[in-house]
């Protein structure tokens, strides 16, 4: 009978170990699988907060534009562009100037006030263009300007135009061999085909250049 009785405890106690036992254990499990879960949470954070700053880092607006240098310092470079004049921004450990047309390095007290320079770099957040990269140039980059007239031919030889515009002034262009004529259609003519009367379209590619001969002399009628 005690035999019987010491045994039944003994299949209580070891019931109970186990139970306690598996409990630990499902515990445990469930603290190493909230941690790992804390864990993959911090480095997802991680990742998200690494691409947001990649993704703002190329968010930066790149700029590059072209300009004739108006002021020089060690710290900025004053350009006057077809929009206006620009401040540049120099940073000496990040900033690289370079002569054109054979690339050679240059330092920032070697360009010349008057000479021309491409700039490329980013925009800060003052809205000011920090540069990178400067080329410079002592030739003019900026693309030459159009001039078109428009008015009645009073006269033409072979070295001048006079043409009356519908301002009603005067105005005597120059002609050379280059200056090409022709029809409203495109087609070619030749100059003495354009006569008195005619009204004609006149363009010049370079309008800055007072002394530049007519490029396209374009008759109308």
């Amino acid at each position: 009978m005690k035999s019987s009785y010491f045994f039944l405890s003994f299949i209580i106690v070891c019931l109970v170990w186990l139970f306690s036992f598996s409990s630990l254990i499902q515990a445990a499990t469930a603290t190493i699988s909230a941690n790992t879960t804390a864990t993959r949470s911090a480095v997802d954070r991680v990742k998200e907060i690494l691409e947001e700053t990649e993704q703002i880092q190329n968010q930066r607006k790149r700029r590059a534009l072209v300009g004739m240098v108006e002021r020089v310092t060690t710290e900025s470079l004053s350009l006057k562009t077809l929009k206006g004049e620009q401040i540049i921004k120099l940073l000496p450990e990040k900033t690289t100037i370079l002569s054109t047309p054979k690339p050679q390095p240059m330092q920032v007290q070697d360009i010349e006030i008057g000479g021309y320079a491409i700039v490329m770099g980013y925009v800060n957040s003052d809205d000011v263009i920090e540069a990178r990269r400067i080329l410079v140039s002592s030739t003019i980059l900026f693309p030459p300007k159009k001039k078109i007239v428009l008015g009645t031919v009073q006269n033409i030889s072979s070295s001048t135009l006079t043409l009356l515009t519908r301002m009603q002034k005067e105005e005597k262009i120059s002609l050379s061999k280059k200056t090409v004529y022709e029809d409203k259609q495109g087609e070619s003519l030749k100059r003495t085909e354009v006569r008195e009367d005619d009204e004609v379209l006149v363009i010049f590619r370079n309008a800055d250049d007072a002394s530049a001969s007519a490029t396209v002399v374009t008759v109308l009628q």
